[in-house]
Order: C-alpha cells, then structure tokens, then sequence
C-alpha cells in the first residue's frame, strides 16, 4: 500500500473546503449576512483563484474578521502545497471557537505535509476537543495514527467520519485504506467501492483501483484482477505499482517468467513501495529460485521491518538453501514482530484516549525502536513531549 502520506495530501490540498460551508458559511451569515462572500472563497479555493482569495480575505480583514481571513489564506497555502506558510498564517488564532477547530485541523494538515506526524497527531487531538463534530480532523488523526503504526486507533477515527457524513467519499477512502492494512479484506472493498461512488480527485480513485486489483489477487480472483488493472479510467502508465499488480497477475496465470520481469521493472521504478519485492519473492518462489526469493525478500523486510511476511519467505528461502541455523533466527524474528504489533495495538489505544499522557506514548516510542521503526519513534517521543507541554500549559 502507499502510504498514509498520500491519503493527507489529497485531504490537505483538495478536501476540507467543504468546511466553509458547514461551519464558516452559516457562522457568517449570523453574524455579518456575508452569505454570498463566503460561498465565494469555498468556490476560489476550490478552483485555485488566488486572486479572489486574497481579495476576499483582504476585505474579511479589514471588515473586522481576521480569523477568516488567516483561515483563508491558510488554505490557499495548503492548495499551493506551501505548509510553512499556511503555519505562519494560523499563528495567533484564538484557542477556542469554530475558527480556532478549524485552524488547528489546518494545522495538523500542515504539519504532517511536513512529516511532523507527532505535533500533527497533536493538533488533531485538539482540534476535536473544541468541535467533534469536524470530521475533517478525525480524517487526519486517523491518517496520522496509520503513520505512527497505531492501526486499530486509525480505524477507530475513519469511522467516525464516515458517520458524520457518509456522503464523503474521502471517508470511505481513508477507512478503506485502514481496513486494508488491517488485511481485513472484504471490508476494506465495500469501503473502496463506497468511495469510488463519490466525489473524489484522480488520484484517490487510481489509488482505491490499485487496492481493489491487490484485494482481488489476493483472493484469487484473476478475472476480476485483470479487468480492475487495465481499466482504462483506472491506468496510471507511469505507476510503478500498476506494473507490479500486472506482473503478479501473470504470475498467477501461470506467465511466470513475463511476470517475474514486470515485478523487478516495478522494483526500480517504485524503489520504496515495500510490497513489489514480496510480490517478486513470491513469483520467485513460485519457480523454485531461492537465492532470488531471499534476495527480494530481504528488501522487503529493510523497507518494512514491522511486517511479518519477509520473515516468512526468507526463513522458507533459507531452509532450501540449507541454512537452517539462519532460517530459525528469521522465524524468531517473525513472532517477535507478531507480538511487538501487538503491544503497539494496546499501547497506541491507550495514547489515543488519553491525549495528555505522555508515558505511554514513551513506552510507544520504544516500542517502535524494537521493531526497527525508528521514524515512528521519533514522532512518538515528539507527541510525548508536547503531551507534558500541554498538560503544564493546557491550550
């Protein structure tokens, strides 16, 4: 799977402007009869008018709405993939109200484009608790807790999305892509299929069609495989993953050899997707060529190593090239994995109800370090010391 800092691109850059409509536009109509102004800057932001954006926040600024305006511009930053700037912008922004849940989202939204997932993490937390019902930042919290290996929490959160408006298709999309690496397969295509009835950008859908084409190999179903792989509207000719599904979709009819080569094609065009070389270990094994099964499976496992699977293959690798002593260690491994997942899942429940507690989030950090995951560890100690920040000085 592409990982989840896909998923918040499109959320930053192209999702939310709905937000202007279900909490600024009613807001300012109460308080200014700025109706019409308001759907204007949802519209402007929509279609990238940075002319009419700035115009319209100039004239909410000088009419005495600051915080729409840095709001605004913040988002015109997001959409123009600038979140430094879009940070600059919601500095100074009060700590309660709608505009302040807004500009904590944005916020979050910000820096997880700046892969600071820890103090994103944060800025979720708080953007729920002054309004809940702001499914935005529960799109991003649940996209951030896949970030930092916290699954089951991140599941929790899209959830909630999809029920506070089912009509999104970006919730669907997110669930879907949880549910996924949760490998709970047949749900995670119901979702796929829920997003793919709704608006969504380009390249969410090629996104849902990768995973629908992986969901039906993964069953078995080749018919169905194909017909998702070379769906026109779905192609992405330059996608290193789209060749991979091609090449383990021959693979499985039996083209072992074409497929074996679209597979390591993908391996060079898509270097860091870790599934293409487990894909590529199992067509290898398929035709019995060991060296090349540990040889990929090995990638994999330097890519991910808080997966089991790579153990898996280069423990059966091992064993066929007589070397038993070392496909031992590599099973080992493989369980101690299955358990520190484990302990993930209930540590990262725990951080998740309780934002302000930073000792658990420790104990997740050095979690994270014994499955080699040291990017998670560092943005869990991040949150830590944030969580103690917060609770000396809550917001």
């Amino acid at each position: 799977m592409a990982r989840p800092y896909a998923i918040l691109l499109f959320l930053a850059l192209l999702g939310g402007l709905i937000v202007f409509f279900v909490v600024i536009a009613p807001w300012a109509w109460r308080r200014n009869g700025h109706e019409t102004e308001v759907v204007r800057m949802g519209l402007a932001l929509e279609r990238g008018d940075r002319a009419e954006v700035m115009r319209l926040s100039e004239r909410w600024r000088v009419g005495g709405y600051p915080h729409e305006s840095r709001v605004a511009l913040a988002r015109l930053a997001l959409l123009e993939q600038s979140p430094r700037e879009a940070l600059e912008h919601l500095r100074g922004i009060p700590g309660t109200g709608p505009m302040a849940a807004e500009a904590s989202m944005l916020a979050g939204d910000s820096l997880l484009m700046l892969r600071q997932a820890g103090e994103a993490y944060l800025a979720y937390q708080h953007s729920i608790s002054l309004d809940p019902r702001l499914y935005g930042s529960r799109l991003g919290l649940s996209a951030t807790l896949m970030e930092l290996g916290s699954i089951e929490p991140a599941a929790g959160q899209a959830l909630e999305a999809t029920e506070l408006d089912e009509s999104d298709g970006r919730a669907w999309h997110v669930l879907a892509s949880v549910q996924f690496q949760m490998q709970l397969w047949d749900e995670s295509a119901e979702s796929a299929r829920k997003a793919l009835e709704r608006r969504l950008p380009r390249s969410s859908r090629l996104e849902l069609q990768s995973m629908l084409a992986q969901w039906h190999l993964e069953h078995g179903r080749l018919e169905e495989a194909r017909t998702t792989v070379t769906n026109r509207g779905a192609l992405d000719t330059g996608s290193g993953r789209q060749l991979a599904l091609m090449g383990w979709l021959e693979n499985l009819e039996g083209k072992t050899a074409t497929g074996i080569a679209s597979l390591e094609t993908a391996c060079r065009m898509a270097p860091q997707d870790a599934d293409i070389p487990l894909w590529l270990a199992d067509a290898q094994m398929r035709s019995g060529n060991w060296a090349e099964v540990l040889a990929a499976a090995s990638k994999a496992q330097a890519l991910s190593p808080d997966k089991p699977a790579p153990y898996h293959l280069m423990g059966q690798a091992l064993d066929r090239l007589n070397r038993p002593a070392e496909a031992t260690i590599q099973r080992a491994r493989q369980e101690e994995v299955r358990r520190l997942l484990g302990v993930m899942t209930q540590l990262s429940s725990r951080a998740d109800a309780d934002p302000l507690n930073a000792e658990v989030r420790e104990q997740l950090a050095e979690t994270s370090e014994q499955l080699g995951r040291n990017d998670w560890a560092r943005s869990w100690r991040e949150t830590s010391k944030a969580s103690l920040q917060l609770r000396t000085n809550p917001p």
